[in-house]
């Protein structure tokens, strides 16, 4: 009887531990959308793949900036681009 509440002792703290971490998700997914919702900026699934394939090979991209709805990204819109100086 003594093992059977050890095991669901272990897995309410588990069941803790995940509902933690869902909540976490939620809100950085929360903050992540109100950050648009207020800038506008993003990367299109596109540009984060491309950077992804990139990972652990000799060429590895840049992370993607954050950019403006219908706009390429760089040049003076983006606001995280480097100034011409600074390259």
């Amino acid at each position: 009887m003594y093992a059977k509440g050890i095991g669901a002792l272990d897995a309410t703290e588990q069941d803790i531990a995940r509902q933690d971490k869902r909540e976490a998700f939620k809100r950085d997914a929360l903050r992540a959308w109100e950050d648009y919702q207020a800038t506008g900026l993003h990367a299109t699934a596109d540009e984060v793949e491309k950077w992804l394939n990139s990972w652990g090979t000799d060429h590895e991209e840049p992370a993607p900036t954050g950019r403006l709805p219908g706009l390429p990204p760089g040049g003076e819109h983006d606001p995280y681009a480097q100034s011409p100086a600074s390259r």
